[in-house]
C-alpha cells in the first residue's frame, strides 16, 4: 500500500492483512450500527456488512482528505455484493456523509433501483446518473473510473459509459460502501483492490 505524495498522487490499496489501515481510511456509519472487518475468506478483502433494516448504509473514506483531481484522475477496482436488495458503490466525493453523494462526486453503483450498472456524477449540488446495458450482478468485477473533461466507466476492460453531464470540478477523495435496500438478513460488499491516482 502506498501514497506517492511526490509529483503525480497514487494511491494502492490491496485490502489485505488483519485489519483495515486506519491511518488512510475512515469508517462511516451512514444509517445503523454497521460492521467493517477483513473478510474471512480467500481472497475476500475488506467487508462492509450492514445491519438488518432497510436503509441500512456505510461507506469507508479519506475523512475529507481530497487528493485526487476532478478533471484529472483514475480509480480501479475489485469489488463484488452479495444480495440482489443491494447497492455497493464505489468512486470518488468531496464529502464523508452519504452513501449516494449529491454534491462534487464521480462513481459507480451496482444495484439500487435500476437493473443495469449505473455511472453517477456531481457538480455543485446536481447529481445525475447514467445507465449502462450490463445487467448488475453478486460476482467479483473490475471497475474503471476516468475523470477528465467527461466521466468514463470501464467494466471488466470494457468502456461501457461516458458520460458529459454534471461532471465534478472540485478534488475528490475515494469511497466505497453498501446500503441494504430491502428483505431479511444484511447486506454485504467485499472490497479487494482499489487505485486511484491522478494523471
Amino acid at each position: 500500500d502506498q501514497l506517492n505524495m511526490n509529483g503525480k498522487q497514487r494511491m494502492v490499496e490491496t485490502f489485505s492483512g488483519d485489519s483495515l489501515d486506519t491511518d488512510r481510511w475512515n469508517t462511516t456509519n451512514v444509517n445503523g450500527s454497521n460492521t467493517f472487518s477483513m473478510a474471512d475468506s480467500v481472497d475476500g478483502g475488506f467487508q462492509l456488512t450492514t445491519a438488518g433494516a432497510d436503509s441500512n448504509s456505510g461507506t469507508i473514506n479519506f475523512n475529507n482528505i481530497r487528493h485526487f483531481s476532478a478533471t484529472g484522475a483514475v480509480m480501479i477496482s475489485v469489488w463484488k455484493k452479495d444480495i440482489v436488495n443491494c447497492a455497493g458503490v464505489t468512486g470518488f466525493k468531496n464529502a464523508t456523509g452519504a452513501i449516494y453523494p449529491t454534491s462534487q462526486c464521480a462513481y459507480v453503483r451496482n444495484g439500487s433501483t435500476s437493473s443495469y450498472v449505473e455511472l453517477l456524477s456531481g457538480a455543485g449540488t446536481v447529481t445525475s446518473e447514467t445507465d449502462s446495458t450490463t445487467a448488475t450482478s453478486q460476482a467479483f468485477h473490475n471497475y474503471k473510473i476516468e475523470l477528465s473533461s467527461d466521466v468514463k466507466l470501464t467494466y471488466d476492460g470494457t468502456l461501457i459509459i461516458t458520460k458529459t453531464d454534471h461532471t465534478p470540478s472540485s478534488a475528490l477523495q475515494p469511497f466505497t460502501g453498501i446500503q441494504k435496500r430491502s428483505g431479511a438478513g444484511t447486506a454485504i460488499l467485499n472490497n479487494r483492490y482499489m487505485e486511484c491516482y491522478n494523471t
